[in-house]
């Protein structure tokens, strides 16, 4: 491909030797060969090393130290990195086959600095398809930030990316949060584009992976730690403080945000649409009215069926608002 943009993987790993030789397969078998690999080891005890080596012929850095963790080995490897695009995977995970092309391809059809693709979640063993996902972004970055959802996977443009590094140590599951809700503040939304690929990355879920334990709730505290550190800084309604708070938090995360680009008010409104209709769905209705009212005073645009909604909650009775949640839960429909 002529122009073709290198692109910069980084692959953290540890105590790897189930999973890491079918994600290393996954990068040595694309047809798109502009690549280079660097893998940060944080000094495993397994065969995780001797797979690796195997395999010399692909990774362009190989690091094997004791590290505090996957957001230092990422630190560490971008480092390394010299191509156009930055992408990390986790030694668990593999690359679908030949997407690397396809992703080049659209970074040269339409030069954005974000890529946001879609990926599948599968059972490890049966390969059984649990889900997919994608990260999104929205009109706004007031809307973008509350409704991110927990899974980012975006390919970066390198040079830019650097300049948010280092991430956050204390973060173990939501760096990629961090990341992305800093480029996006630094470099806005219109630099940001969906793919078109059907899918890039396969997420294997296995008892000891972080998919499994962000759904236990483990990765929800350092996302509420990103929520909560945003909220702060801009003397955000008391109200929408505490609920991060009550819902358990990292407490060693600390960020000091450029939040320039934010108008405060309609982030307010966003963050307390979301949180008012999480606190319907558990009948807390007294939270969710004080939080309606943060929503409908910030003069955030919404559409007319969330106003219908809200007017809803805010008005219905008690007794109605239950009943209601209970036909909506034993029809299987959504409590949204």
């Amino acid at each position: 491909m002529k122009n073709s943009p290198k692109i910069s993987l980084v692959l953290p790993c540890y105590n790897s030797e189930e999973f890491i030789e079918e994600t290393l397969l996954s990068i040595k078998n694309q047809d798109y060969k502009n690549i280079e690999l660097v893998i940060v080891d944080g000094g495993s005890t397994d065969n995780t090393c001797v797979i690796i080596e195997k395999y010399s012929d692909l990774y362009t850095r190989f690091i094997s130290e004791s590290d505090n963790g996957q957001t230092d080995a990422i630190n560490k490897g971008i480092n390394f990195c010299t191509g156009d695009i930055f992408y990390w995977i986790n030694a668990d995970d593999f690359i679908e086959k030949n997407v690397l092309l396809e992703v080049a391809e659209e970074f040269i059809k339409d030069p954005f600095d974000v890529l946001c693709v879609r990926n599948r979640n599968f059972e490890n063993g049966t390969n059984r398809t649990l889900q997919y996902s994608k990260t999104t972004f929205y009109s706004t970055i007031e809307e973008t930030i509350p409704y991110a959802a927990m899974s980012i996977t975006v390919f970066y443009n390198l040079k830019k990316a650097k300049t948010l590094f280092p991430l956050s140590e204390s973060l173990h599951y939501a760096m990629d949060f961090e990341l992305y809700f800093g480029f996006l503040l630094k470099f806005d939304l219109t630099r940001a584009r969906y793919s078109t690929i059907p899918i890039v990355t396969n997420f294997r879920v296995h008892p000891d992976s972080k998919t499994i334990q962000q759904e236990q709730s483990v990765g929800y505290t350092d996302l509420n730690a990103i929520h909560l550190s945003i909220l702060k800084q801009l003397n955000a309604p008391i109200k929408l403080i505490n609920y991060y708070e009550k819902l358990g938090f990292n407490k060693f995360y600390n960020k000091k945000w450029d939040l320039s680009a934010i108008n405060s008010n309609l982030l307010y409104g966003y963050y307390a649409k979301r949180l008012a209709l999480f606190e319907y769905s558990k009948q807390e209705y007294k939270n969710s009215k004080e939080l309606i009212l943060i929503a409908y005073k910030s003069k955030a645009v919404f559409e007319i069926y969330d106003w219908y909604r809200f007017i809803v909650l805010y008005f219905m009775p008690e007794s109605i608002l239950k009943l209601i949640l209970r036909v909506k839960k034993k029809n299987g429909k959504s409590v949204y």
